[in-house]
């Protein structure tokens, strides 16, 4: 898996506020926390998701499911347990330790 830059997820998903891609980069990156909409994603918890969407972001669901699948580390995503795992070890930064 090739890391993208916010430049780079800009131009693959140009409709993907920018905003929700640096919060995914910061938790990508430095395991900082999401919250509401981003952390049910992150946990896969399809109907907190649904409940925490905005009007532009419940539109852009298949888009964040193509991004976390093809530009994400698999353990950082899926399960509340990934997610708390990703957040303590906090990211990438600490990925050769």
């Amino acid at each position: 898996m090739k890391i993208l830059s916010l430049q780079e997820l800009e131009l693959k998903y140009p409709e993907i506020p920018d905003h929700m891609l640096m919060a995914l980069m910061q938790y990508r990156d430095v395991g900082r926390p999401g919250r509401g909409f981003l952390k049910a994603l992150l946990c896969n918890d399809l109907m907190g998701t649904l409940e925490r969407a905005d009007n532009v972001n419940v539109k852009l669901l298949r888009d964040y499911g193509i991004l976390l699948f093809n530009n994400m580390p698999r353990q950082c995503f899926g399960s509340p347990e990934r997610y708390r795992n990703w957040v303590q070890h906090r990211g990438l930064e600490n990925e050769s330790d």
